[in-house]
């Protein structure tokens, strides 16, 4: 709907931020090159072969990027991909268990690694391995994609990716500029971003400092007493605004 109003009302250039397809100039993270990173450190570093891919939902662009490049990746290296080692999940913390039941349910046929589509997926893949004493990285190495603040300190510290936002405005305003100045010719164009490898303790690779312990442990007391005053002060706009009996209290309130 959006881009359908774009084309319909949009008279002057457009660059879309973040996202990579053909309705308009874009930039975006070059999904592929950044799984390929993850994939050969996995198989060059720690010599892996049996490596699993949980991905997002099935319709959502990047994550078939990232499945496509797991799977170009994996070929690419001489390793196979059978169906059962590709699983879909909800992009959130809440699909550990379905991941866990895709590739741990048989003791006898469990994954070196597991390759996933975002942060959110790894640290719930992660908590679930846990409650069920499979250890990351001892037992099982765990990856993420998009380097998102710390996400909890019960689980270890993840290897992922770091998309670099910055330079992905940086570009897309640039493009913008040489748009309306009329100094680029390219119909349309698609601007790909490399990421970052990002090692951490989810593959052995990285230990977390005792100073980054304490640091994220504080940030994440102080965000939780951020919401609580939140909560509190929407409790008592509520409660305010359910007193009132006329327009002229409500504006007050």
């Amino acid at each position: 709907l959006l881009y359908e109003m774009l084309r319909q009302r949009a008279a002057c250039p457009i660059v879309a931020i973040r996202h990579d397809g053909d309705e308009h100039d874009c930039t975006s993270t070059d999904e592929s090159g950044s799984i390929q990173l993850i994939v050969r450190h996995l198989i060059q570093q720690h010599g892996l072969k049996k490596i699993c891919f949980q991905a997002g939902f099935p319709s959502h662009a990047e994550c078939e990027l990232r499945l496509k490049a797991f799977k170009q990746e994996m070929e690419n290296n001489g390793l196979p991909v059978p169906e059962d080692a590709v699983c879909s999940g909800t992009m959130w913390m809440d699909c550990g268990d379905t991941a866990y039941e895709a590739f741990f349910s048989d003791p006898q046929n469990r994954p070196e690694a597991v390759v996933c589509g975002n942060d959110y997926m790894a640290v719930g893949l992660i908590r679930t391995l846990l409650r069920h004493g499979i250890r990351v990285p001892e037992d099982v190495i765990v990856t993420g994609f998009d380097n998102m603040p710390a996400l909890g300190l019960d689980v270890p510290g993840l290897t992922t990716i770091q998309p670099d936002y910055q330079t992905m405005v940086k570009e897309a305003i640039q493009l913008l500029d040489r748009k309306i100045k009329n100094q680029e010719t390219e119909k349309k164009k698609r601007i790909l971003i490399p990421g970052t490898l990002v090692l951490g303790e989810s593959c052995g690779c990285c230990k977390r400092s005792e100073e980054y312990l304490l640091k994220t442990s504080r940030d994440m007391m102080t965000e939780l007493e951020q919401r609580n005053r939140q909560v509190l002060r929407m409790n008592s706009l509520s409660i305010n605004i359910s007193a009132c009996d006329h327009l002229e209290e409500l504006h007050q309130v």
